[in-house]
């Protein structure tokens, strides 16, 4: 009789114990990465330590002395575990119902890995934000070509990184004070160089400043990344107008560090793709450190390009790209032009790496990202 008494007890705890654990287990796949999957640990570590002991007395299945709590205080255990794990399902439930980006595929990583986006056309290769080195990052492979605009003193769009034409023409002055044709007049391949200055081999041979026109006219089926340099709203509204008027406004994206630049391109076409502005990706960063960025709603079709570390600080992390691809949100991280670092943040999961190097990139990616 007493070894029934031992074996149908044993059996009972068995059931009651791993019954119990299979349903938190169920219960884990309704919760959210963050506090909510935080809370659902602490419900499971009370059920484990001391909740399921306290049933095992309360059903006769244990003495007394083996429970941690006494058997009056089972209860209020019991209803603490239920509280978290109510809230922990209840929280993700509403993080679960918040809006999502709709984006293209093709700003995602493929299944050969991440893929490369060519900074400024391939900065290091030919001179930066030209209609050369354009079609010199294209004929690579890179999958993404990134450009920057500003405007001209007479309103058009041109193709510059700086606010000046000082480093990267033989000429000198602020861009939007400068017509077109000032512009246009200029060598913008005049201080490209590969060996610090040696040579000069675009040196008259008439490298010029690109209107955004020409390149989307020069290259009309490359998916390009166009930042708005300036922080203007009207602007913006006008990189849109051009953008759809060329008929390209489903191959860009257009980012840009400035709240009222991303708010006007926004509103202006939901659909366009644009990136986090400085103070969305603080108020993320802060979030997920938080365990708050479940709650987080992305404000359109936005992708996260981020540098890896900002004053110091690692911003692209394991949990900052599972974070993101959880809220439906591409990984492109810039400027990278290490081969062992592009190795890592493939490894690590980011969808692109934006480099001046867009030919070491592609051969990494096609070798699989395997070391030399």
């Amino acid at each position: 009789m007493q070894s029934w008494d031992y074996s149908s007890s044993f059996l009972g705890r068995i059931l009651l114990g791993l019954g119990g654990f299979a349903l938190f287990v169920a219960f884990r796949e309704l919760t959210v990465p963050g506090l909510p999957r935080l809370l659902w640990y602490a419900a499971a570590a009370a059920w484990v330590t001391v909740a399921a002991p306290s049933l095992f007395v309360a059903l006769g299945f244990s003495s007394p002395e083996r429970s941690l709590v006494p058997p009056r205080g089972a209860g209020r255990f019991l209803t603490a575990m239920a509280l978290l794990l109510a809230v922990a399902v209840g929280s993700s439930a509403y993080a679960k119902s918040l809006p999502r980006p709709s984006l293209p595929e093709d700003l995602f990583a493929d299944e050969k890995g991440a893929l490369v986006i060519a900074h400024r056309g391939g900065a290091a290769l030919a001179p930066e934000d030209t209609i050369v080195a354009f079609e010199k990052g294209r004929e690579l492979g890179s999958h993404w070509l990134e450009m920057d605009v500003w405007p001209t003193a007479d309103g058009h769009i041109v193709v510059i990184h700086d606010d000046t034409v000082d480093r990267t023409t033989n000429g000198q002055g602020q861009v939007q004070e400068m017509t077109l044709h000032e512009i246009q007049s200029l060598d913008a391949g005049y201080w490209f160089t590969q060996d610090g200055g040696i040579t000069y081999p675009f040196r008259g041979l008439g490298v010029f400043v690109p209107t955004l026109d020409e390149v989307l006219a020069a290259l009309p089926d490359t998916r390009m990344v166009i930042e708005i340099k300036p922080d203007s709203a009207d602007f913006a509204r006008q990189v849109v107008a051009k953008v759809q008027e060329m008929g390209a406004a489903g191959k860009v994206m257009l980012p840009s560090f400035h709240q009222a630049s991303e708010d006007a391109v926004r509103k202006a076409s939901p659909k366009i793709p644009t990136s986090m502005t400085f103070e969305e990706g603080i108020t993320f960063q802060i979030l997920l450190r938080l365990g708050l960025a479940s709650f987080w709603t992305p404000p359109g079709n936005v992708v996260a390009q981020m540098p890896p570390k900002m004053h110091g600080v690692p911003i692209i992390t394991e949990a900052f790209i599972r974070m993101a691809h959880y809220k439906g949100l591409p990984v492109h991280v810039w400027t990278i032009n290490d081969a062992t670092e592009m190795r890592v943040l493939n490894y690590l999961g980011v969808d692109a790496i934006i480099t001046d190097y867009p030919n070491v990139a592609i051969h990494l990616r096609n070798e699989g990202w395997r070391r030399p």
